[in-house]
């Protein structure tokens, strides 16, 4: 019947030719987990826990999100596996293992951010742990499960367990509450095989220096009642000793940190602070996945041992009690307020850190050494040799290169304890105090590392307990209580080593290494008063000084240390008046710091645009170009002012675009001198421009690529130089006297220049002479003096063809007159000028060159003759070159 009904239905909504949406069931959402007790799987893996019961296992069979808060039930375990099986771990083999921190992700689970996972049960994740050769030892070394914990992990009491074969990361908080169990790897990064570690703690030795626990690198806090489980697998005689350690726990536990009660330890890695190639020959990517791991204690703690058990040999096991244990570079401990204490021996190795807060007490009661540098040889063979961080290394990675040891709250070194290193200090009012039979603060020969049966990494170091005191690095006192005053900076010049052996094999001696180490806080003892003096900043131009101290009873005890002044911070300006075309604007500029300022004076708003040239057309000319004229003023109100050689001349301009003003007709003497050029708008000079043929010619000589035009410039300074010594003028400022090279002297002027022909007579005239005059513009004269009783009417003068006008003609005195041919330019030195003088039938005519007068002169007894004739011969050669 209900099928019927649907087929009615459909045949309606189809004859009326009408789309209706038909609605179906949603498809089901994929599965994220599974029950492998009850074989149920699940689209959500807080449904899944939601549904399990105590006895059942939950695993992860795709990627999720759990994105609302739930919760692991006592009893029930969460799997976030490293393959496809109910399986939580394997040892590494050589086909799935890794030498460093595996990177292949099976399975992620992200707990979103606001969510809270309840674990009172078991959370898992999953991984292969460790690899079968001397790397890494312990680590999650191939596929695993990672959770990306964004939120909230809280496990709480006496059921819940942690499990982090695999990584648990992100951006959240893992809380340990009182009962829980946290378990990760705990790897060993020098780790030299079996025997070395065997022989090393047998030798009182530590056993390995660089360790790590990150696999939980999210924020993690343990309280008091919770604890942290090292999982140690380290591989020897071909086979992995798993060793599980307690590193957090109760005061009543058998643990490396043993919280008071009430206590709580906050644990932070930071992977960016990390070493590359840390130990010697290995990969260059070694180390760079272990990150800076904090550990942040408040409220007191007792520092005990680690056991770790090994097989050496056969089928006998050794259990290791490491009771000598290194702080490396990869490590920090902070102690916050409450009462600390160790019976065992700590190396807080360069670059690892052990600080002493405000609020809390560390009394000493076994071995601390803080190492002021460190440099071994390699334990082990081959690829695999390990030692620590070199000097250089820890720099590089932005570690410090001695250990760090930091005491702002109080330090007690106990009775028959010993104590080695530099104490620092951030701030002022902690106390060091070193007890009157404290067993050893001033060892000079400690011996770290050892010969094996296999390798040898010894070093021996002097390590004297020291303190800056009064500006000075100062062995420490038996008997003596030192106050902290400040926490200023200074620098470690670097470290002394008494011998190590080398990788080489062979023991070096008497090693010093320089390493500037920074370093901070200064402290003094009971019966020096400091006084403390504030600091001044330092001002724009006055000096300052930081806070310094002096001593009442070390009068030569002063840390007075003074700032250069700052300097002015101006800023950008402000405008107090814009320019104009005829007034300058103003900007002024303000410090910041204290208020002066200055004024700065800006340009003229571009009236126009101007450009100075040289042409050569008729003679040597200097021109000055007004362009681009403002649209808005009137060409009325510009005039140009320049002066030549004393004379002062004035131009109007007549065009918006172009205007061309001579401003110079320079003699070759002038070629040095000067044209000033002032342009006036309005009656106000606006422009002031200073140019002359040689400022020209040395632009050209500079800046032109062709290198006619560059010859023919020398050429011009050539004569002009040699003008004015020719005609004493301004000889101590010579237009050239290096471009020609010398060559001017050695020219010789060809006879085919030499033009000077005379035909006809007239006897209208008693002489007719040519000569050159290069005093003024370059011209040719032809000088005649008619016969007695010839006016000058009665004759007809011609020059180079047209009669020449009586007004073209001048008069001299003595009856004398002159022809000028006027402005010759240079390539036109060489042509051939003719004049014709006619008087009663009678014609005389010259041919003359002024070429001519070169030629004759090159041989003069005069030398400033000579080489002025010559300069004239090379620069009319160098313009025929130039010049079409």
């Amino acid at each position: 019947m209900i099928k019927k009904i649907r087929k009615i239905i459909m045949s309606l909504v189809i004859s009326a030719g009408l789309l209706i949406p038909l609605m179906l069931p949603a498809s089901a959402a994929p599965a994220v987990a599974k029950n492998m007790t009850t074989q149920t799987t699940y689209s959500s893996v807080a449904s899944a826990l939601s549904s399990a019961r105590s006895g059942h296992t939950v695993m992860l069979i795709a990627d999720a999100a759990l994105t609302s808060s739930a919760e692991v039930k006592s009893g029930v375990t969460l799997l976030v596996p490293y393959k496809n099986a109910n399986a939580a771990t394997e040892d590494g083999t050589a086909d799935n293992a890794s030498k460093i921190f595996g990177t292949d992700v099976y399975r992620t689970l992200t707990i979103n951010q606001g969510v809270t996972l309840t674990v009172k049960g078991t959370l898992t994740v999953g991984g292969i742990i460790g690899y079968p050769g001397v790397y890494y030892q312990g680590h999650t070394s191939g596929d695993h499960g990672k959770i990306v914990n964004n939120g909230t992990i809280s496990a709480t009491g006496s059921t819940a367990e942690v499990w982090s074969y695999g990584f648990i990361e992100g951006s959240g908080t893992l809380n340990v509450g009182s009962g829980a169990k946290v378990h990760e790897p705990f790897v060993v990064l020098d780790y030299s095989g079996g025997t070395n570690t065997r022989d090393l703690n047998s030798k009182n030795q530590p056993p390995f220096t660089q360790y790590t626990m990150q696999n939980i690198s999210c924020a993690m806090t343990v309280s008091y009642g919770g604890r942290l489980y090292g999982m140690c697998n380290l591989y020897a005689s071909s086979q992995y000793n798993k060793t599980e350690q307690m590193m957090i726990g109760q005061s009543t536990d058998s643990a490396l940190i043993k919280l008071a009660s009430g206590a709580s330890v906050t644990r932070t890695v930071d992977k960016s602070k990390y070493l590359s190639g840390a130990t010697a020959q290995s990969p260059e990517d070694y180390g760079c996945d272990i990150g800076k791991v904090r550990y942040v204690i408040s409220g007191g703690a007792t520092f005990g041992s680690l056991t770790l058990r090994i097989n050496v040999t056969g089928s006998t096991y050794l259990n290791i009690t490491v009771n000598k244990l290194t702080i490396p570079y990869c490590l920090e401990y902070e102690l916050q307020n409450g009462t600390y204490t160790t019976s065992n021996t700590f190396y807080v190795m360069p670059g690892g850190v052990l600080s002493v807060g405000s609020g809390a007490t560390f009394n000493l009661n076994g071995t601390i050494y803080v190492f002021d540098g460190l440099r071994q040889g390699g334990m082990g063979s081959g690829l695999t040799a390990k030692h620590y961080p070199s000097t250089e290394q820890l720099a590089a990675g932005g570690f410090a290169t001695n250990g760090v040891f930091i005491v702002n709250g109080t330090f007690s070194i106990g009775k028959n304890t010993t104590f080695g290193g530099i104490i620092q200090t951030e701030s002022a009012g902690a106390t060091v105090t070193v007890h009157a039979e404290a067993k050893e603060v001033a060892k000079t020969d400690l011996s770290f590392g050892a010969e094996t049966t296999n390798d040898d990494n010894s070093v021996l170091l002097p390590l004297k307990g020291r303190l800056l005191f009064h500006n000075a690095v100062t062995d420490l006192v038996k008997g003596r209580t030192y106050t902290s005053y400040t926490g200023r900076n200074w620098t470690l010049e670097g470290y002394d080593i008494t011998g190590y052996m080398t990788d080489g094999g062979t023991y070096e001696e008497n090693l010093h290494v320089t390493t500037n180490q920074p370093m901070k806080g200064e402290w003094t003892f009971t019966g020096h008063t400091i006084v403390t003096h504030p600091g001044q900043e330092p001002g724009c131009t006055t000096p300052g000084y930081e806070e310094y101290y002096t001593c009442s009873q070390c009068p030569d005890y002063n840390t007075y240390a003074e700032l250069a002044p700052l300097g002015h911070d101006y800023d950008e300006g402000t405008v107090l008046s814009a320019a104009t075309y005829t007034q300058h604007g103003v900007i002024r500029y303000t410090c910041s710091r204290c208020g002066e300022y200055y004024d700065e004076e800006t340009p003229l708003v571009p009236a126009a645009s101007y450009t100075a040239s040289l042409t050569l057309e008729d003679s040597i000319n200097v021109n000055f170009f007004v362009k681009n004229v403002a649209q808005d003023t009137a060409l009325e109100d510009y005039s140009v002012v320049y002066t030549f050689c004393g004379v002062e001349s004035t131009a109007n301009i007549s065009h918006y675009d172009t205007n061309r003003i001579v401003v110079a007709r320079c003699a070759t003497k002038e070629i040095g001198d000067v044209v000033n050029i002032k342009i006036y708008y309005q009656n106000v000079m606006i422009r002031e421009i200073n140019y002359s043929a040689r400022q020209y010619c040395e632009n050209k000589i500079a800046s032109s690529s062709n290198e006619t035009l560059k010859a023919f410039c020398r050429a011009a300074l050539d004569l002009g130089a040699y003008s004015q010594i020719y005609f004493d003028h301004n000889p101590g400022n010579l237009a050239n006297s290096v471009y020609s090279a010398g060559t001017v002297p050695t020219t010789v002027i060809p006879a085919e220049v030499n033009v000077q022909n005379s035909t006809g007579s007239c006897g209208g005239i008693s002489s007719l002479t040519a000569s050159l005059n290069l005093e003024s513009k370059t011209e040719l004269n032809f000088n005649f003096v008619p016969s007695q009783g010839v006016a000058l009417s009665d004759i007809t003068v011609s020059l180079n063809g047209p009669v020449v006008q009586s007004e073209q003609i001048k008069s001299n005195s003595g009856g004398s007159y002159t022809v000028t041919v006027n402005g010759i330019c240079a390539k036109n030195l060489g042509d051939v000028h003719t004049i014709s003088i006619t008087w009663g039938g009678e014609t005389k005519t010259v041919e003359y060159s002024p070429l001519t007068w070169a030629y004759k002169k090159q041989n003069s007894n005069d030398e400033k003759t000579r080489n002025l004739a010559k300069a004239l011969y090379n620069y009319y050669v160098a313009a025929s070159a130039y010049i079409p």
